[in-house]
Protein backbone atom coordinates (compact mmCIF):
# COMPACT_ATOMS: atom_id res chain seq x y z
CA UNK A 1 0.00 0.00 0.00
CA UNK A 2 1.53 3.27 -1.15
CA UNK A 3 0.65 6.62 0.36
CA UNK A 4 0.35 9.39 -2.25
CA UNK A 5 0.99 12.90 -0.90
CA UNK A 6 4.64 13.37 0.03
CA UNK A 7 5.43 9.81 -1.02
CA UNK A 8 4.60 9.54 -4.74
CA UNK A 9 3.87 13.23 -5.40
CA UNK A 10 5.36 16.35 -3.83
CA UNK A 11 2.95 19.02 -2.61
CA UNK A 12 3.55 22.72 -2.16
CA UNK A 13 1.20 23.18 0.79
CA UNK A 14 1.30 26.97 0.59
CA UNK A 15 0.15 27.06 -3.05
CA UNK A 16 -2.45 24.35 -2.45
CA UNK A 17 -3.97 25.85 0.71
CA UNK A 18 -4.18 29.36 -0.74
CA UNK A 19 -5.54 28.10 -4.06
CA UNK A 20 -8.16 25.87 -2.43
CA UNK A 21 -9.51 28.67 -0.27
CA UNK A 22 -9.64 31.22 -3.10
CA UNK A 23 -11.18 28.82 -5.63
CA UNK A 24 -13.61 27.42 -3.06
CA UNK A 25 -14.74 30.85 -1.90
CA UNK A 26 -15.52 31.78 -5.52
CA UNK A 27 -17.24 28.51 -6.39
CA UNK A 28 -19.44 28.41 -3.28
CA UNK A 29 -20.12 32.16 -3.11
CA UNK A 30 -23.84 31.69 -3.88
CA UNK A 31 -24.34 29.48 -0.80
CA UNK A 32 -21.58 30.51 1.62
CA UNK A 33 -20.41 34.11 2.16
CA UNK A 34 -16.77 34.25 0.95
CA UNK A 35 -15.61 35.61 4.31
CA UNK A 36 -17.06 32.53 6.01
CA UNK A 37 -15.89 29.88 3.54
CA UNK A 38 -12.59 29.15 5.25
CA UNK A 39 -14.18 28.19 8.59
CA UNK A 40 -17.06 26.33 6.92
CA UNK A 41 -14.72 24.32 4.71
CA UNK A 42 -12.36 23.63 7.62
CA UNK A 43 -15.13 22.33 9.86
CA UNK A 44 -16.47 20.08 7.07
CA UNK A 45 -13.00 18.65 6.51
CA UNK A 46 -12.62 18.06 10.25
CA UNK A 47 -15.97 16.23 10.29
CA UNK A 48 -14.80 13.94 7.49
CA UNK A 49 -11.52 13.25 9.31
CA UNK A 50 -13.44 12.31 12.46
CA UNK A 51 -15.99 10.13 10.65
CA UNK A 52 -17.05 7.04 12.61
CA UNK A 53 -20.39 6.46 10.85
CA UNK A 54 -21.35 4.12 8.01
CA UNK A 55 -21.46 7.08 5.64
CA UNK A 56 -18.54 7.71 3.31
CA UNK A 57 -16.20 10.58 4.10
CA UNK A 58 -17.56 12.39 1.04
CA UNK A 59 -21.14 12.09 2.32
CA UNK A 60 -20.13 13.37 5.76
CA UNK A 61 -18.29 16.31 4.16
CA UNK A 62 -21.30 17.23 2.00
CA UNK A 63 -23.82 16.86 4.83
CA UNK A 64 -21.72 19.13 7.03
CA UNK A 65 -21.64 21.77 4.28
CA UNK A 66 -25.38 21.43 3.70
CA UNK A 67 -26.12 22.08 7.35
CA UNK A 68 -24.15 25.34 7.24
CA UNK A 69 -25.28 26.89 3.97
CA UNK A 70 -28.33 28.82 2.84
CA UNK A 71 -29.01 26.57 -0.18
CA UNK A 72 -28.12 22.98 0.76
CA UNK A 73 -29.66 21.57 -2.44
CA UNK A 74 -26.86 23.26 -4.44
CA UNK A 75 -23.94 21.79 -2.50
CA UNK A 76 -23.57 18.49 -4.36
CA UNK A 77 -23.69 20.19 -7.77
CA UNK A 78 -21.16 22.85 -6.75
CA UNK A 79 -18.86 20.22 -5.25
CA UNK A 80 -18.82 18.28 -8.53
CA UNK A 81 -17.97 21.46 -10.43
CA UNK A 82 -15.27 22.30 -7.91
CA UNK A 83 -13.66 18.85 -8.16
CA UNK A 84 -13.93 18.67 -11.96
CA UNK A 85 -12.81 22.20 -12.79
CA UNK A 86 -11.31 24.27 -10.00
CA UNK A 87 -8.99 21.60 -8.61
CA UNK A 88 -7.40 21.18 -12.04
CA UNK A 89 -6.22 24.78 -11.90
CA UNK A 90 -4.22 23.98 -8.76
CA UNK A 91 -2.00 21.48 -10.56
CA UNK A 92 1.12 23.60 -10.05
CA UNK A 93 0.97 22.65 -6.36
CA UNK A 94 1.89 19.06 -7.30
CA UNK A 95 5.21 17.85 -8.74
CA UNK A 96 6.66 14.37 -9.38
CA UNK A 97 8.86 12.63 -6.81
CA UNK A 98 12.12 11.54 -8.50
CA UNK A 99 12.32 7.76 -8.57
CA UNK A 100 8.69 7.16 -7.58
CA UNK A 101 7.69 5.65 -10.92
CA UNK A 102 10.73 3.38 -10.95
CA UNK A 103 9.96 2.26 -7.40
CA UNK A 104 6.41 1.26 -8.35
CA UNK A 105 7.73 -0.63 -11.37
CA UNK A 106 10.29 -2.43 -9.20
CA UNK A 107 7.61 -3.38 -6.66
CA UNK A 108 5.44 -4.83 -9.41
CA UNK A 109 8.43 -6.70 -10.85
CA UNK A 110 8.95 -8.28 -7.43
CA UNK A 111 5.43 -9.69 -7.57
CA UNK A 112 3.61 -7.10 -5.47
CA UNK A 113 0.20 -5.79 -6.43
CA UNK A 114 -0.22 -2.05 -5.88
CA UNK A 115 -2.79 -0.30 -3.72
CA UNK A 116 -2.98 3.50 -3.43
CA UNK A 117 -3.49 4.34 0.25
CA UNK A 118 -3.98 8.09 0.14
CA UNK A 119 -5.79 9.76 3.04
CA UNK A 120 -9.38 9.71 1.69
CA UNK A 121 -10.49 13.30 2.12
CA UNK A 122 -11.01 14.02 -1.59
CA UNK A 123 -13.05 12.35 -4.36
CA UNK A 124 -11.47 10.12 -6.98
CA UNK A 125 -11.18 12.97 -9.51
CA UNK A 126 -8.84 14.86 -7.15
CA UNK A 127 -6.74 11.73 -6.57
CA UNK A 128 -6.40 11.17 -10.32
CA UNK A 129 -5.30 14.80 -10.77
CA UNK A 130 -2.41 14.21 -8.37
CA UNK A 131 -1.50 10.96 -10.13
CA UNK A 132 -1.36 12.82 -13.45
CA UNK A 133 0.88 15.50 -11.98
CA UNK A 134 3.12 12.76 -10.56
CA UNK A 135 3.37 11.14 -14.00
CA UNK A 136 1.67 8.01 -12.66
CA UNK A 137 -1.74 8.18 -14.35
CA UNK A 138 -1.08 4.98 -16.31
CA UNK A 139 -0.08 2.91 -13.26
CA UNK A 140 -2.65 0.21 -12.51
CA UNK A 141 -3.67 0.00 -8.85
CA UNK A 142 -5.69 -2.86 -7.41
CA UNK A 143 -7.57 -0.36 -5.25
CA UNK A 144 -7.49 3.41 -4.70
CA UNK A 145 -8.79 4.88 -1.46
CA UNK A 146 -10.78 8.10 -1.84
CA UNK A 147 -13.57 9.91 -0.04
CA UNK A 148 -16.37 8.42 -2.13
CA UNK A 149 -15.66 4.84 -1.00
CA UNK A 150 -13.91 5.24 2.37
CA UNK A 151 -15.57 5.71 5.76
CA UNK A 152 -12.43 6.33 7.83
CA UNK A 153 -9.27 8.45 7.58
CA UNK A 154 -5.67 8.08 8.67
CA UNK A 155 -4.39 7.58 11.34
CA UNK A 156 -7.36 5.44 12.43
CA UNK A 157 -6.57 1.73 12.53
CA UNK A 158 -10.05 1.24 11.04
CA UNK A 159 -8.85 3.02 7.90
CA UNK A 160 -6.29 0.26 7.39
CA UNK A 161 -8.83 -2.44 8.24
CA UNK A 162 -11.15 -1.02 5.60
CA UNK A 163 -8.29 -0.77 3.11
CA UNK A 164 -7.35 -4.42 3.63
CA UNK A 165 -11.00 -5.41 3.24
CA UNK A 166 -11.26 -3.61 -0.12
CA UNK A 167 -7.90 -5.07 -1.21
CA UNK A 168 -8.85 -8.56 0.01
CA UNK A 169 -5.65 -9.13 2.00
CA UNK A 170 -4.65 -9.69 5.62
CA UNK A 171 -2.05 -7.73 7.60
CA UNK A 172 0.57 -10.42 7.00
CA UNK A 173 0.02 -10.21 3.24
CA UNK A 174 0.70 -6.52 2.75
CA UNK A 175 3.14 -3.72 3.52
CA UNK A 176 2.58 0.02 3.92
CA UNK A 177 4.86 2.67 2.42
CA UNK A 178 4.51 6.35 3.31
CA UNK A 179 6.24 9.38 4.75
CA UNK A 180 4.14 10.42 7.75
CA UNK A 181 5.17 8.96 11.14
CA UNK A 182 1.68 9.53 12.56
CA UNK A 183 -0.69 8.72 9.71
CA UNK A 184 1.26 6.07 7.81
CA UNK A 185 3.05 4.36 10.69
CA UNK A 186 -0.37 3.80 12.28
CA UNK A 187 -0.57 0.70 10.07
CA UNK A 188 1.87 -1.02 12.44
CA UNK A 189 -0.94 -1.15 15.05
CA UNK A 190 -2.44 -3.96 12.98
CA UNK A 191 0.87 -5.73 12.45
CA UNK A 192 1.40 -4.36 8.93
CA UNK A 193 5.07 -3.98 8.07
CA UNK A 194 5.64 -0.31 7.31
CA UNK A 195 8.39 1.68 5.58
CA UNK A 196 8.66 5.45 6.08
CA UNK A 197 10.57 7.54 3.57
CA UNK A 198 12.89 9.85 5.49
CA UNK A 199 13.84 13.21 4.02
CA UNK A 200 17.02 13.49 6.09
CA UNK A 201 18.54 10.20 4.94
CA UNK A 202 18.38 8.55 8.36
CA UNK A 203 17.85 4.83 8.78
CA UNK A 204 16.12 3.09 11.62
CA UNK A 205 14.43 -0.22 12.31
CA UNK A 206 12.02 -0.76 15.20
CA UNK A 207 11.34 -4.35 16.20
CA UNK A 208 8.11 -5.96 17.34
CA UNK A 209 9.40 -9.10 19.01
CA UNK A 210 11.88 -10.60 16.56
CA UNK A 211 10.06 -9.18 13.55
CA UNK A 212 11.13 -5.68 12.35
CA UNK A 213 7.81 -3.98 11.69
CA UNK A 214 8.84 -0.36 11.09
CA UNK A 215 11.72 0.75 8.87
CA UNK A 216 12.81 4.27 7.95
CA UNK A 217 15.09 5.12 5.05
CA UNK A 218 15.49 6.41 1.49
CA UNK A 219 14.11 5.13 -1.83
CA UNK A 220 17.14 2.85 -2.42
CA UNK A 221 16.64 1.47 1.11
CA UNK A 222 12.99 0.87 0.27
CA UNK A 223 13.85 -1.36 -2.68
CA UNK A 224 16.15 -3.47 -0.51
CA UNK A 225 13.40 -3.66 2.12
CA UNK A 226 10.80 -4.78 -0.43
CA UNK A 227 13.11 -7.55 -1.61
CA UNK A 228 13.64 -8.69 1.99
CA UNK A 229 9.88 -8.67 2.68
CA UNK A 230 9.24 -10.55 -0.55
CA UNK A 231 11.75 -13.23 0.35
CA UNK A 232 10.40 -13.53 3.90
CA UNK A 233 6.77 -14.03 2.93
CA UNK A 234 4.49 -15.25 0.19
CA UNK A 235 3.52 -12.73 -2.53
CA UNK A 236 1.64 -9.80 -1.06
CA UNK A 237 0.06 -6.50 -1.86
CA UNK A 238 1.83 -3.16 -1.55
CA UNK A 239 -0.68 -0.81 0.03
Amino acid sequence: MFDLDGTLVEINQRILARGLLLAGARRFATVVPPWRFRSTYGSALAAARANTTDRTNHEVFLLHLMERTCRPERIQFLMKEFAAGDLGRLQTAFTPVPGARETLAAARALGYELVLATNPLWPLAAVRLRLRRAGLEDIRFRFISHSEVSTRCKPSADYYRELMHHSRVSASECVMIGNDPDRDAAATQLGIKTFLLAQDGRRQVTSAGNDPILAIGTLPDLLEWLVACRLARAPGVVN
